[in-house]
């Protein structure tokens, strides 16, 4: 049954693309889903390059969907939040990005529904659940100092891209084979970028897989959850 403040017509977050699952109806977590799928775009503007409308519509469905898991246990929201990185990190889109929607998300809920602090909590502790997987493959520091260094030689030409490169050498660490590849695809592409770009590209993959690795992780086996 819907909210009885949800407007009528199609749902803002349906996605045909994405397969059928339950959405969110009250209107402030729509709102909220919404707002964080903005605020992800606005500082990573990579997601509207490289994915476009499309790219928009995954965001907006995956962050009703994730709305729905906090009405699940803890370590359900861990198994398919964990599951979607995977997916995401074969498609370019380090489990960073999904870190930083989450702690989004998290955020925006809690300013439309302050009531429900404790179920939404759940999405900050999955978030928190892959900073900690993330900083044992690699030190923030470290992170962040090649993250910064490749702008500096890059250049200010896509916003924290130095980032999505270190962040995709992690996932790499965790076991996700594909994920510098598929980053590099479209982020090295001569054909889209320059070459000092993508020299500066090729630096701070080769420095990052240096780095020490903090603390050896194995990749789990693969999870179940939905198809898109």
């Amino acid at each position: 049954m819907n909210h009885p403040d949800t407007p009528p017509g199609p749902h803002p977050l349906f996605n045909a693309d994405a397969g059928q699952y339950p959405l969110p109806d009250d209107p402030r977590e729509i709102a909220a889903v919404l707002q964080a799928t903005q605020r992800c775009y606005d500082a990573h503007p990579y997601f509207m390059a490289r994915y476009g409308a499309r790219g928009l519509a995954f965001t907006n469905s995956d962050g009703g969907w994730l709305v729905g898991l906090s009405n699940t246990a803890q370590s359900h929201v861990h198994e398919q939040v964990a599951w979607l990185s995977d997916l995401l990190a074969a498609r370019g889109m380090p489990s960073w990005l999904m870190e930083l929607h989450l702690l989004l998300l998290h955020q925006a809920l809690r300013e439309r529904l302050p009531g429900e602090g404790q179920r939404f909590a759940k999405l900050r502790r999955a978030a928190t659940r892959l900073r900690q997987q993330r900083c044992a493959r690699m030190a923030q520091a470290d992170f962040d100092a090649i993250a910064a260094y490749f702008e500096a030689q890059a250049g200010p030409e896509l916003a924290n891209a130095g980032r999505l490169i270190v962040a995709a050498v992690c996932d790499e660490r965790g076991g996700r084979d594909q994920a510098v590849p598929s980053l590099l695809k479209w982020l090295a592409d001569p054909g889209r970028f320059t070459a000092r770009w993508c020299a500066a590209v090729d630096v701070a993959v080769a420095q990052a897989r240096a780095t020490p690795v903090a603390a050896p992780l194995r990749a789990g086996p693969a999870r179940p959850g939905r198809w898109r």
